[in-house]
């Protein structure tokens, strides 16, 4: 039986029908057009959904949202999320979702549920845009859904254990690096590399591998060749050297003379020459043209000449001969490896015949001319002027009027002493000099002499009687012809007053005066080490000390390297103008 309702609607009277249940069917009335309307799907006890249209203002909104599947439709009279009845309650996100079991089901990827509800994915299947599928093999969703086994180049993809992997390749390619990504890449009818299989690498002795269908020797290097046209040893012929194959495959060489034939540079030539012949031109067209034994130019070798020092030489059973002498020169030491060494005709030591050695001469040195010994070399100033090897260099050239300065220089009479070489009035010299005759002393006047002994001389009355422009002072053992040491300068430069240890350089000599210590002489440049005398020993032959104290000449010093306090030395002034 039907009932009639009456229900009430925000202050509106709405007429209803009601079922045997009580609850009002047939009815749907339109919400006021100023009331948003709201479509209510709410469960009833007969499982019969109902819409009532509910003003917006009335309907009771669900906190957040329903996100649980289980929940998903909101009921406005109680703002509470619950279960789905239709598909419809659970596609308000635009997925493909259904209402299975009043759980919102994503049926395009659950398992329990693939496509439609209740339908379930056998046992380690996957579902994929709703339908069930085995993603260890499936190549358009390998290893996971929407995974798919892409085609690469010369091969067959499938999809293996959940990976894709290339099955098979077109012949004649095949995937010799075993990575998907490029296929097969190696084509073993044309790869070098691969050529008939992975990795079999076509190599080829002295040249360039190639591949067609297996391998082939595509090229060779440079002065090599394939003359067998074998695989197996490549470009086998070296044309460079190769007697049977110069230059080019079958060229044969032919031996030359005294020799078997080689190839060089891809020409015939000398192989090797046949024991005791040489190539020493280097010509193959002559072949071995030097018989070894006796070629003096190529003594036992190409390019071994015989060659003595002055003297002939010859080649005997490929080893080198000295020979006979050439004029004027001698094997003296009888050692063939510097041949004649010795100029007889010259040489001092071996002068005309093999150690027959020229004596010394004075003043030089003895020498051999035109095989005949004599004087070979003066010392210096000295002069072998009348040229007998006698007397050796018997001219005395800085002081011999008769060769002054050199053989046959005689000096003039108003010029007529020979001093230091030059014709002068007056013996002069530079320098400190030793064993100097007294004879040469021209121009010069005796003005003092004592001995070294002597003490007491006053320098004043010694000056008094050496009054000339220039003072020649010197020692010389008592009464001796020759003085031993000599140096001469100016007045003023010998009787200058120096301090302390510094000489006065005059004439080439360091001189040094004091009346209250010492007078003498040194070699210029040399230094002094006046303790009273000097006794620095610095070229002591060339000094000269006489002892002073209260402006007198006393006893002592030096002459020269001799410490000298007796008799037995003089010490002598000489003066000129």
């Amino acid at each position: 039986m039907r009932r009639i309702a009456l229900l009430a609607l925000g202050g509106i009277v709405l007429l209803a029908c009601a079922g045997p249940s009580g609850a009002p069917v047939g009815l749907d009335f339109a919400a006021p057009s100023d009331l948003a309307a709201r479509d209510l799907a709410l469960p009833l006890s007969d499982g019969a959904a109902r819409d009532l249209a509910v003003p917006a203002d009335l309907a009771l909104a669900c906190p957040g949202g329903c996100q649980d599947p289980l929940a998903p439709v909101c009921d406005p009279q109680t703002a509470q999320c619950v279960a789905c009845v239709t598909d419809a309650h659970c596609r308000n996100d635009g997925g493909l979702k259904a209402c299975c079991d009043h759980a919102c089901v994503e049926v395009a990827s659950d398992v329990a549920n693939c496509g439609k509800c209740g339908k379930a994915c056998p046992g380690g299947a996957a579902c994929c845009g709703g339908a069930c599928t085995d993603i260890a093999i499936d190549p358009k969703h390998c290893g996971a859904c929407g995974q798919v086994c892409k085609g690469v180049a010369n091969a067959a993809v499938a999809c293996v254990q959940s990976a894709c992997k290339v099955t098979g390749c077109v012949a004649p390619f095949s995937d010799c690096n075993m990575d998907p990504a490029d296929g097969c890449e190696a084509n073993l009818n044309s790869d070098v590399g691969h050529c008939t299989g992975c990795g079999k690498i076509c190599t080829i002795p002295n040249g360039e591998g190639g591949c067609a269908n297996g391998c082939f020797a595509k090229s060779c290097y440079a002065g090599f060749a394939d003359c067998n046209k074998q695989l197996f040893d490549g470009c086998e012929v070296q044309t460079t050297k190769d007697p049977l194959n110069c230059g080019v495959c079958g060229k044969l060489c032919q031996p030359p003379a005294n020799a078997s034939a080689g190839c060089f540079g891809g020409a015939c030539t000398v192989g090797g020459c046949v024991m005791g012949f040489g190539d020493c031109n280097n010509s193959g067209a002559d072949g071995c043209e030097i018989t070894l034994a006796d070629a003096v130019a190529h003594c036992g070798k190409c390019g071994n000449a015989c060659s003595f020092a002055n003297a002939n030489s010859t080649c005997a059973n490929g080893q080198c001969v000295l020979g006979a002498c050439k004029a004027g020169f001698k094997n003296c030491n009888a050692n063939a490896a510097d041949g004649c060494e010795s100029e007889s005709a010259k040489d001092p030591l071996h002068c005309g015949a093999c150690a027959t050695k020229c004596p010394a001469v004075a003043n030089g040195a003895g020498g051999c001319a035109n095989s005949v010994c004599g004087v070979g070399v003066c010392n210096m100033n000295f002069g072998d002027c009348d040229g007998s090897g006698a007397n050796g260099c018997e001219a005395n050239l800085l002081g011999d009027a008769k060769n002054c300065g050199m053989c046959g220089n005689v000096c003039p009479n108003n010029l007529a002493n020979c001093s230091g070489g030059v014709c002068a009035n007056v013996y002069t010299f530079v320098g400190v000099q030793k064993a100097v005759p007294v004879a040469n002393l021209a121009g010069w006047t005796e003005c003092h002499k004592e001995t070294f002994a002597a003490n007491g001389s006053a320098i004043a009355a010694v000056l008094v009687k050496c009054n000339k422009a220039n003072l020649l002072i010197a020692c010389r053992t008592a009464n001796s012809a020759t003085l031993a040491v000599a140096a001469h300068a100016p007045r003023a430069d010998v009787t200058f007053v120096n301090a302390g240890n510094t000489p006065h350089d005059a004439n080439g000599v360091g001189w040094y005066f004091s009346t209250a210590r010492s007078w003498g002489f040194a070699k210029g440049g040399d230094p002094l080490s006046l303790n009273n005398c000097d006794t620095s020993a610095t070229n002591p032959d060339l000094r000269m000390c006489w002892h002073t104290s209260a402006s007198n000449i006393t006893a002592g010093y030096r002459c020269g390297p001799t410490t000298v306090s007796g008799a037995t030395y003089e010490r002598l002034i000489y003066h000129a103008d």
